[in-house]
């Protein structure tokens, strides 16, 4: 994870180069080119390369890319609503000056006189409504299957026309007012030659025999598009876009994959990734939401995707395979799958439980020494493990002390209850001692943390970290781990690292309630503390802890 503390607020909507770092919903415009042909997808058998789709690309150069989050719509979703009268009046058959719905009526932007004029024509056929001395409309079955929706001139057919009016919110005469906004096309074949689409202001709807019509936004089209459309690895749609139930995460369903939308941006994810990510819980997991689509390795062979705390692999000998944040951080140092340890062969186990260990196809990776394998550095008189700079993006390629320091607690400062603990107090009876053995808030880690107005501060739950520690040395004395003591001490020691995890989460929540885009770079900047005071103490397990 890297947060540039001189630069973020300029890129408030991106905060992450690397790989587990939880990316605020990007403001970046996507390249709407498709996959190359011969990309692989995690599942057991392959889905047949395909060719590039360039039967149509999405002109994007109009679209609102300023504000966060998953607004790339090409006009205001309620401009319909406030332009558009719930009753427009019988159309004219013919046009008469004057007496046109454009001639009273605002016409929305991008909309004509003459396209608006055209409409209301088209309407009035298709009511059956003649001029005086024109004899009757006869219709025929596939003019009364579609429909004219003023002021587009576009008609919308068939189930697509089913779909497009029961989404609509309210209504102005016989338009449907909803997110899509107006028709931009007619009714089109896709190149499979079977399934159907109409465009709109806002997205599209898509129908396919097999999986009925949908919607897509148009967020979502732009991650469809980059995965080839209905002939790439997501195929047709088979759900509207919907709520996670978190009030901030949107997904959407295809044939052979998803499109989730969160703070992490907006990406897809399918096969077996998608089978794993599922299996740990989905975005209320470890992992939490996807940050990227599944990316290909440099071997040509495995496949990946990042999370917002972590990431999964394939391979296609070892299967899926997820791993923690600071696995992948410390993984990741190392050359990730071309490291001397390959592909992971099981799963990361959560933090905070477990030892550390995973296992890889070329041996055992130990989280917590290779952690300390990292060495420290000194800030203001404490020891800082090498792990922290790493969150800190500067000129230098290792971080300096000055960019540390306002977050480190010096030797000469008072240390009361001061803001921002989060509802993590520290105990009154807490005593700090300089010695940095253990009574020092958090051991060789920062213990605050602010960014673009959000402070935060751990001190607390540092301090009944320590204090915790302190009961399990008294209660279980044990300096070998041979002792009869060691078993229990170990698990009364992780037991309090469970709560000190717990803690730094209450904190970063708490404090970040109205700031919700800095909740999940708070707790990934949290975790990476965390790492580093356990990793300093995962040896203290069996010895002394502390002076």
């Amino acid at each position: 994870m890297k947060l540039n503390l001189k630069k973020l607020g300029a890129v408030l909507t991106v905060i992450a180069t690397s790989v587990f770092t939880p990316v605020i919903a990007t403001a970046q415009e996507i390249e709407l080119t498709p996959p190359a042909s011969n990309q692989q997808v995690a599942t057991e058998s392959f889905i047949p390369p395909y060719e590039p789709d360039h039967y149509r690309q999405v002109d994007t150069s109009d679209w609102d890319f300023n504000e966060p989050g998953m607004n790339k719509n090409t006009i205001d979703n309620h401009e319909l609503e406030r332009t558009l009268p719930a009753d427009l009046g019988d159309p004219q058959p013919v046009i008469t000056p004057g007496k046109m719905r454009s001639d009273r009526i605002p016409l929305p932007e991008g909309v004509t006189k003459e396209e608006a004029d055209q409409a209301e024509i088209q309407e009035a056929r298709e009511q059956g409504i003649t001029a005086p001395g024109q004899p009757p409309i006869i219709r025929t079955f596939a003019a009364d299957n579609c429909r004219t929706y003023w002021p587009s001139s576009f008609q919308v057919c068939g189930a697509i026309r089913a779909k497009y009016e029961s989404m609509a919110i309210t209504w102005a005469g016989q338009t449907p007012v909803s997110f899509l906004g107006l028709p931009k096309s007619n009714e089109l074949t896709n190149p499979d030659g079977v399934g159907k689409r109409t465009e709109f202001d806002n997205g599209f709807i898509y129908w396919h025999p097999d999986t009925g019509a949908w919607s897509v936004t148009t967020h979502n089209s732009i991650v469809w598009a980059r995965n080839g459309w209905e002939l790439g690895r997501l195929g047709y749609p088979t759900s509207d876009e919907i709520g996670t139930g978190d009030g901030v995460g949107r997904k959407q369903y295809f044939q052979r994959g998803r499109i989730y939308g969160s703070l992490s941006g907006v990406v897809s994810i399918e096969g077996k990734i998608l089978e794993k990510w599922v299996e740990t819980g989905e975005e209320k997991g470890p992992l939490g939401y996807p940050a990227t689509d599944e990316e290909g390795t440099p071997d040509g062979v495995g496949r990946y995707n990042r999370f917002a705390l972590g990431m999964i692999y394939w391979h296609p000998n070892h299967g899926a395979h997820w791993l923690n944040p600071l696995v992948a951080t410390m993984w990741g140092k190392h050359g990730w799958e071309r490291s001397k340890w390959g592909y992971p062969i099981e799963d990361s186990q959560p933090l905070p439980s477990g030892d550390g260990h995973q296992r890889f196809e070329h041996g055992d990776f130990d989280l917590f020494h290779e952690i300390s394998a990292l060495g420290s550095r000194n800030v203001n008189g404490k020891d800082i493990s090498n792990l922290i700079p790493d969150i800190f993006i500067t000129e230098e390629p290792i971080p300096n002390s000055p960019t540390i320091r306002p977050y480190v607690t010096a030797d000469s400062l008072p240390f009361p209850n001061n803001p921002n603990v989060g509802g993590v107090t520290i105990p009154d009876d807490y005593e700090y001692r300089n010695t940095y053995g253990l009574d020092d808030f958090c051991t060789s880690s920062p213990d605050a943390w602010n960014i673009l107005g959000v402070s935060v501060n751990f001190r607390g739950a540092c301090a009944r970290h320590d204090m915790c520690y302190i009961r399990v040395r008294n209660q279980y004395p044990t300096e070998t781990q041979d002792s009869v003591f060691a078993p229990v001490r170990r698990e009364r020691m992780r037991e309090c690292d469970t709560v000190f995890y717990a803690h730094m989460g209450t904190v970063c929540i708490n404090e970040t309630v109205d700031k919700a885009w800095a909740t999940p770079t708070c707790i990934e900047v949290a975790h990476t503390y965390w790492g580093a005071v356990v990793a300093r103490h995962h040896k203290n397990y069996f010895g002394i802890v502390g002076e």
